[in-house]
């Protein structure tokens, strides 16, 4: 996943402390896929934005649910309308490594 705009935070599901891992524009970073489980959040009052590429075998499906892994849940009141392609200002986070 690249950054293109602004500054977004990365949780992963199998870290028990819920570390926050912070990406600004042109950095960038991979998601594992699978039954990789973490959520991207816009957790600033400016925009931001990101490219993602993804390889998805025929047939599949882009993402796949998994359950909450129970040790870093956000705040889903937060929230927000947004346009494609972009995070909304402290928005929840996306489904498992979907960014809309």
């Amino acid at each position: 996943m690249i950054v293109t705009q602004g500054t977004v935070t990365d949780y992963e599901g199998h870290d028990k402390n819920c570390t926050p891992h912070v990406y600004s524009a042109g950095m960038s970073f991979v998601d594992l896929g699978g039954p990789h489980v973490h959520i991207v959040r816009n957790e600033t009052s400016s925009p931001a934005a990101t490219v993602a590429i993804r390889l998805i075998p025929a047939n599949q499906s882009r993402r796949i649910d998994a359950p909450d892994p129970g040790n870093c849940s956000p705040t889903r009141d937060r929230e927000r309308e947004h346009h494609p392609g972009q995070i909304a200002p402290n928005s929840a986070p996306a489904t498992e490594g979907e960014i809309t």
